[in-house]
């Protein structure tokens, strides 16, 4: 007696294979990006990010010559608070109406 199943599905990789093989072909991809491109490749063969940003001068420059920077910094303050404390409700009227009247401003 021979018994066949055609609904039999070959093994499915566990999400940390996955895991590794998406890593792995975005290493492939950046690589091949950065030969294309001509840009610098990892020293040493390593895939360790060396990625650095550095503003200049002019940034903080523009930061601090705004007239309402302290006030707006304090805002932001009080805002990432309330955030962080998980009491911010938002207004879903409000939010709308903001979305709409920018919307009708910007010409849409």
């Amino acid at each position: 007696m021979k018994i066949q199943n055609t609904n039999v599905q070959p093994p499915q990789p566990d999400a940390k294979t996955k895991a590794v093989e998406t890593q792995e072909a975005a290493k492939a991809a950046r690589a091949a990006y950065l030969e294309r491109s001509g840009g610098s490749k990892p020293v040493g063969g390593s895939s360790a990010s060396t990625d650095e940003v550095s503003l200049s001068s002019l940034s903080q420059q523009v930061r601090v010559n705004q007239p309402d920077a302290e006030e707006r910094e304090a805002k932001i303050g009080a805002l990432a608070a309330v955030v962080a404390s998980g009491s911010y409700e938002i207004d879903p009227l409000q939010l709308s109406r903001s979305i709409i009247a920018e919307s009708e401003q910007a010409g849409f």
